[in-house]
């Protein structure tokens, strides 16, 4: 199989408070002439949410994050936008807060394939750059990524 020909290019830009907070991001697929845009805030329960902006800036996709004690997030709880209930991820990470393992299941309780991830390589830092998910044991995606620190 020729991975070239499956290859999905993305490119995110993160964007980051003074104290370091993710708070929005923006990405592109190739041939994209204006990005996507997400937001990150905290709901009024204390808890992370993620949410996808559509073109007039509304959100059309959220999903509400409870982290362990060491900041994973292991459960994101998906809503449309109209706030109807989509489904979930449930995420488990090792001792090294990498994500070995994680599932989606849909608002009807139908749980898909299992995914697992195998760590290939790391930067300086600390941080994967090249990892694999396997879904069902089989490997699904290749994924590389470039990080690029500031100080």
């Amino acid at each position: 199989m020729d991975w070239r020909k499956k290859d999905t290019i993305l490119r995110f830009y993160r964007k980051y408070d003074e104290s370091k907070e993710l708070i929005g991001a923006e990405y592109y697929e190739q041939g994209d002439t204006e990005p996507s845009r997400d937001t990150v805030y905290v709901n009024s329960d204390g808890l992370k949410v993620e949410a996808s902006l559509n073109t007039e800036n509304q959100i059309s996709w959220k999903s509400t994050i409870t982290t362990d004690n060491n900041g994973n997030p292991v459960l994101k709880t998906y809503q449309n936008g109209k706030g109807e209930y989509r489904g979930l991820d449930s995420l488990f990470f090792n001792n090294q807060n990498l994500e070995i393992k994680g599932f989606y299941e849909n608002s009807k309780g139908k749980r898909y394939s299992i995914r697992t991830y195998e760590y290939i390589r790391f930067d300086e830092q600390g941080n994967w750059t090249e990892r694999k998910m396997f879904k069902n044991d089989t490997l699904n995606q290749k994924q590389v990524r470039t990080m690029t620190y500031h100080e």
